[in-house]
């Protein structure tokens, strides 16, 4: 029996990764002294998928606009070669090239990664939606900081991971879903979500728990607010969601992963996990009758992981942080200044925090 198992995913694919990625890499490496690890793909609602102009008030801050193409969930762990999949992040890209307020230079970045998704989606050889943009990003960012940590983050759903993942819940004392009832009944939630999963189909499925049944279930996901896929939610076992996990089908979302790694912990495995935990190891541990701090887990509290290199007043108050679209739209000199705020801020370990300028250009250049 293996006795480490480190768990990442402390990084979400997204349309404009922001000033957070080169940080998490770096952190990556320091804190794991590893380069390999797990690419998040559990979707946030509305999450990932957002574009946004950046426009300055000189002296006052940045002023956040959204343009159309931002979709409920982007069903990032389904594959690439799958085109309605695939075609979802290239619809944003093509709702911003579509819309009038772009200038030149950002139609000019937005049209190269869509161009170089679409390539990637061609040729995935196997890939997710979610690992072909991330991979054209990174690379984005690797041409911005040359010394940006290689790493080499895949998906659950083609990890060898899944096994011991699916051990684990199956082996939870008393059973998973005492356990998620525990949880639900705690929190006064008749449903808790658990993650995502694919039909035999390629149909994207939502895994929750539901309290009056005491029991889980899936239903198809409604993606891009089409209503494409319908369905009513079945029943599924713990046994049935291993299987799942097993055969890359089924990706835990936070809750049920911390459930695993606590019972990991407790069969003796030192656990690792970087990424943000939302306070779900302590709430299983506790569940489970122990305190998270006697067992041989190790985790960071959350935004601590990693953070954003810099960032902006905010029109709207608070801070707005840098992202890579909007960098790489600026002149030489601008995008010669990023290695040196993100040496700083590892340096620091917080944000640098800029002035608005007139523009993100001279903001950034000074």
């Amino acid at each position: 029996m293996r006795s480490e198992f480190t768990y990442t995913d402390g990084w979400h694919p997204t349309v404009n990764p922001s000033a957070r990625m080169a940080v998490h890499h770096h952190r990556f490496v320091q804190l794991l002294d590893d380069h390999r690890g797990i690419l998040n793909e559990v979707p946030r609602r509305k999450g990932g998928s957002t574009l946004r102009l950046t426009r300055f008030r000189s002296g006052v801050g940045v002023d956040a606009v959204d343009l159309p193409g931002t979709v409920p969930w982007v069903p990032w762990w389904l594959p690439a070669s799958d085109a309605w999949a695939a075609g979802i992040v290239s619809g944003v890209y093509r709702a911003a090239l579509d819309d009038p307020r772009p200038t030149v230079a950002e139609k000019v970045v937005y049209d190269r990664v869509r161009t170089r998704f679409d390539e990637g989606c061609a040729g995935s050889g196997g890939l997710t939606v979610g690992e072909v943009l991330h991979g054209v990003l990174d690379a984005e960012h690797r041409a911005l900081d040359p010394d940006l940590p290689r790493l080499e983050l895949v998906s659950l759903t083609r990890s060898p991971l899944r096994d011991i993942i699916a051990e684990a819940l199956t082996d939870v004392p008393g059973g998973l879903e005492e356990l998620l009832g525990k949880g639900a009944r705690a929190q006064g939630r008749p449903l808790l979500g658990l993650g995502v999963a694919t039909s035999p189909e390629g149909v994207p499925l939502n895994l929750r728990f539901r309290l009056s049944s005491r029991a889980m279930e899936v239903e198809p996901l409604d993606c891009d607010g089409t209503k494409r896929h319908r369905g009513k939610p079945r029943p599924v076992t713990t046994d049935e969601a291993a299987d799942l996990i097993r055969h890359g089908r089924l990706v835990p979302g936070s809750r049920l992963m911390a459930t695993a790694e606590v019972v990991m912990a407790l069969g003796g495995r030192r656990v690792r996990h970087y990424g943000n935990t939302y306070g779900r190891l302590t709430e299983a541990a506790h569940h489970l009758g122990v305190a998270v701090d006697d067992l041989p887990a190790v985790f960071w509290p959350d935004d601590e992981d990693s953070w954003h290199y810099a960032d902006l007043p905010s029109v709207g108050g608070g801070r707005y942080p840098l992202h890579l679209l909007d960098i790489l739209t600026c002149s030489e000199r601008a995008r010669e200044n990023v290695p040196h705020l993100i040496t700083h801020s590892l340096r620091t370990g917080r944000p640098v925090r800029l002035e608005a300028k007139e523009t993100l250009d001279a903001s950034v250049s000074d």
